[in-house]
This record gives structure tokens, C-alpha cells and sequence, in this order.
């Protein structure tokens, strides 16, 4: 079944402008990557075979066929990837297949009810100069997020990076972001399809300069309000490890430790020391 399942995400959909993939998840470099990609802390077979990379122009991202939104996204901005006035036209991923991932439908009612929106891993602001940035549309790079959060600290953070990446301190801006799932969460009420809602999100932003990699780690609860600063999500890298249970680093030789993060690049984005 997991054989025939990966075949037909690997078959269906139609790329644009960039050959975009797919494949079994596992160790794999990424242009959306700065270092390495996120890998499975404590990997579980049952699960981990079902796992789909699927890399694009716009992001490189894992997609989670249990919970039906992704694993984690990767992203990199610069000033050549930033546009406006695109259209947010909502579609199933094509890259996968029905019972991997969410349609458009399956959000009916959610703002209504749950106060939730269709929420960006990868955000189209930051991502739309880019060949294919339909794809950014596409429901695999989507989660359910609170009104309050998407509209609050998670798009003020999305602004400090786009600022990062036109103040010319960095060429580009690397991006790492996901779901938490610590608590259990109401489902989203049109959904016809067994799925999670996260109880959280983070986020790494990294940077490469002449003394290194600087990184800013950030969790931002499902429930934050709309008036949260985004500072106030400041957390490690290794905080982001344990909970997400990703890694960070390379496979082979156990975990290599990252650096926490950096108060150099948390002040890069606003974040006074």
C-alpha cells in the first residue's frame, strides 16, 4: 500500500517552471536549506516511509499524509523573490495524492467556527517573484491558524524577514518552519478526512555571514493574541529539536549540537538584546 501510495504521488501533477519532485523523505540537501534539511530526531518506520519530499522553486518541504499538512517547509527570500497582487487561488497539492492531504473544501466553516485561517508555511508576499508561486497556494503549504496569529506575530515575523532580506545585511534569508502538535485541537468541522490541527507553529531564520551561520529560533502558540510581539516567541534551536522531535543537523555520528540562537540575529530582526 505505502509502495503503491508513493508511486501515484511521485506520477500525478503538473510542474511550473521548475521540475518539481517528489520522493521518499529522508537526508537530502535543498537550495531552501542553508546547511542541512530537518531529519527525523527519533525516526518512527511506521511512519517515516510514508513521508513525501517534494522540492520546488519556490520551497522544499516533507508532507505528512497522517496529520495531512506538511512536516516542515524550507524557504529562502531575497530581494529578487519578493512581489505583490498575486491571487490566492486555493488547490489540493498535485504532487500528492487525495487521502495524503487537504482540499480546498475541507476548510469550510473553519474561520466561522474556529476562528481559523488558511495559514502559509511558505508566505506568498515573500515568495512570489518566483517562477512557480502558484504552488505557494497549494494546500500542502497551508495549516490551519488562528485569525489572531496569522494576522498577528506570525505576519509581523514574515515582515522582519522580508526587511532582513531588502536591508542588505544578508543577500538571502533562509527559512525553516512547521507545526507543533503538544495538545489536541477541535478538527477542522468541514473535513472529511482524519487530519491534525497544530497547538502550535515554529519557525528558524538563518542567515550566512563572514563569521558564520546565524540563526533566530521562534514558537508562537496556536491560541497567541493578535497583539503579541513576535520577539516574545524568541526560543533555541535546540527548544524547536526537542519538541518538533527534528534535527538539525547531519545524520551519522549521532547529533551534532547546533548553536542556540543568535542575539546577533534576533536584533537583525527587531529584537532588542
Amino acid at each position: 500500500m505505502k509502495r503503491l501510495f508513493l508511486i501515484a504521488a511521485l506520477l500525478c501533477g503538473a510542474s511550473i517552471g521548475f521540475p518539481a519532485t517528489a520522493s521518499r523523505a529522508g537526508d537530502f540537501s535543498s537550495p531552501h536549506c542553508l546547511e542541512v534539511c530537518p531529519r527525523e530526531r527519533l525516526p518512527d518506520l511506521n511512519r517515516s516511509d510514508d513521508l513525501i519530499t517534494i522540492v520546488r522553486e519556490a520551497y522544499s518541504m516533507v508532507a505528512d499524509p497522517h496529520s495531512k499538512l506538511a512536516r516542515w517547509v524550507a524557504y529562502r527570500l531575497s530581494e529578487e523573490t519578493l512581489a505583490s497582487n498575486r491571487t490566492r487561488h486555493w488547490a489540493a497539492d498535485p504532487k500528492l495524492v487525495e487521502p495524503a492531504t487537504l482540499e480546498p473544501e475541507d476548510y469550510k466553516g473553519a474561520h466561522a467556527t474556529l476562528g481559523m485561517d488558511r495559514g502559509h508555511f511558505a508566505p506568498l508576499a515573500s515568495l512570489a517573484g518566483v517562477r512557480d508561486w502558484a504552488s505557494l497556494n497549494y494546500l500542502s503549504n497551508i495549516a490551519p491558524q488562528r485569525s489572531t496569529l496569522n494576522a498577528g506575530a506570525w505576519a509581523r515575523l514574515e515582515n522582519a524577514e522580508r526587511q532582513l532580506a531588502t536591508s542588505g545585511e544578508a543577500a538571502e534569508v533562509y527559512v525553516l518552519t512547521g507545526p507543533l502538535y503538544e495538545h489536541e485541537m477541535p478538527p477542522l468541522p468541514g473535513a472529511d478526512e482524519p487530519h491534525l490541527v497544530p497547538s502550535g507553529f515554529w519557525k528558524i531564520v538563518a542567515i550566512q555571514t563572514s563569521e558564520g551561520v546565524e540563526r533566530a529560533a521562534f514558537i508562537f502558540d496556536q491560541d497567541s493574541p493578535r497583539n503579541l510581539p513576535y520577539c516574545k516567541g524568541l526560543v533555541t534551536v535546540g527548544d524547536i529539536e526537542r519538541r518538533a522531535g527534528l534535527a538539525f543537523a547531519p545524520s551519522g555520528g549521532g547529533i551534532r549540537p547546533l548553536a542556540e540562537s543568535h542575539q546577533s540575529l534576533a536584533k537583525r530582526l527587531g529584537c532588542a538584546p
